[in-house]
């Protein structure tokens, strides 16, 4: 293998990687919109849940919910079990409810007005333009590269789903991105702000939370708790602002084993080892086997926590913790992939390849790919992930058995 590298350098070198992604992503998407307008409501309309019957539902259900601030006993529209989030994010989307005619119209009549979708459009291209730039900066290289490539991931079958379905998600990945960027900082407000923001993704999403062990690896113990800090002020402090405030606290628990219940046994379009298993054994009563590897699940999440800093590759720290994120929650959408968007530019970024680095490369692509064939395509993503994480738990738990059995050598000599 080091014999082929080095009889053809240009295999390994930034550019050929760089180029294989934006020819990938460019080409697929071409087929997939030429397909898509031919035939609107086909198979590459697939890309969105129920082939957009219901555009917008993660941000104007919630957004519905929000309206009175008596969000978690209320079941005037949809059960409990959509109402299991913390307080911040629907108080964020109050103001915009107001704005509109939500009191009077149901969530998608509401939407579907003049000043509803004003209100959407301008809010989701101001937030995409946000990632946009964020990931833009994050890359290295030329302004043409730089932003080749981060159209190239706005072409994403993972960006298409998150927009179409209006999932706040994309904001705990701005934040998620600045985190990444700016936790290393030596400009104190510039870090001070990335604990902030590692916060606000936790508030939002929850599982983003296990990204600060970036700050424990490096051995920033007190920024670690000052983050946490953050975190609990952001998710009570919102509870003096709704109705009956922190008299909601076990109404958020009940909710949240409801949504557990419902969502856990949804298929497509999620991430889930039980959910890869049940793609390969369709006849299977899921019950038998989605509890189980819950528990797989767990252990492996731990296990992910204590070899992500044994990796030599900070890119590859941060892609395992992630892919860990993605598996951890009962119902992780495809959307939620956007928190690997930054992982993929630090990947790009790297200056010098390996060879095993075209499996990652792949994996990204078929990650990303917005063609849509069938049945198969619902259950792809995950299926990568899942392949994604166990080359890079091996490699961990490798790396660190490694790094143990020197460091008893060294202790014995």
């Amino acid at each position: 293998m080091n014999r082929l590298k080095n009889s053809y350098p240009w295999l390994t070198s930034q550019n050929t990687f760089e180029t294989f992604f934006i020819v990938f992503m460019f080409l697929a998407f071409a087929i997939f919109f030429v397909s898509f307008v031919n035939e609107p409501h086909g198979r590459q309309a697939n890309v969105f849940i129920l082939k957009t019957e219901n555009v917008m539902g993660d941000f104007t259900n919630p957004a519905k919910y929000s309206l009175d601030r008596n969000i978690y006993q209320n079941t005037t529209l949809h059960g409990l079990q959509e109402k299991a989030g913390l307080p911040l994010a629907y108080l964020f989307l109050y103001p915009l409810a107001k704005l509109s005619d939500f009191r009077i119209m149901d969530a998608y009549t509401a939407v579907d007005s003049t000043l509803g979708l004003t209100i959407i459009v301008c809010f989701f291209c101001l937030i995409a333009a946000v990632f946009f730039i964020q990931l833009y900066d994050l890359k290295n290289g030329s302004k043409f590269k730089k932003f080749i490539i981060t159209i190239a991931l706005f072409f994403s079958s993972v960006f298409l789903f998150a927009l179409e379905r209006g999932n706040l998600v994309i904001l705990s990945s701005i934040w998620v991105t600045f985190y990444l960027t700016c936790y290393r900082s030596t400009n104190k407000i510039l870090s001070e702000l990335a604990l902030i923001a590692l916060a606000l993704a936790a508030v939002f999403k929850a599982y983003p939370a296990l990204l600060g062990f970036l700050l424990i690896y490096d051995r920033k113990f007190f920024p670690a708790v000052r983050s946490g800090i953050y975190a609990i002020i952001l998710a009570f402090l919102p509870f003096v602002f709704i109705e009956n405030g922190f008299q909601n606290l076990p109404y958020i628990l009940n909710n949240l084993a409801l949504h557990s219940r419902v969502y856990r046994f949804i298929m497509p379009y999620a991430f889930g080892l039980g959910r890869c298993v049940a793609f390969f054994l369709p006849q299977k009563n899921p019950g038998t086997y989605f509890y189980f590897t819950e528990y797989v699940e767990k252990i492996l999440v731990v296990v992910s926590i204590l070899v992500a800093p044994f990796l030599k590759k900070h890119w590859k720290t941060i892609a395992l913790i992630t892919c860990a994120i993605l598996m951890l929650s009962v119902s992780s959408g495809l959307y939620n992939a956007l928190l690997l968007f930054p992982v993929i530019i630090m990947f790009l970024n790297e200056k010098e390849h390996i060879l095993p680095d075209y499996l990652y490369l792949i994996l990204f692509a078929l990650l990303l790919c917005p063609l849509q064939f069938g049945k198969t395509s619902m259950y792809l993503a995950n299926i990568v992930v899942v392949c994604m994480w166990v080359l890079l738990l091996t490699e961990g738990v490798l790396k660190s058995f490694s790094q143990i059995r020197n460091r008893k050598k060294q202790l014995v000599s």
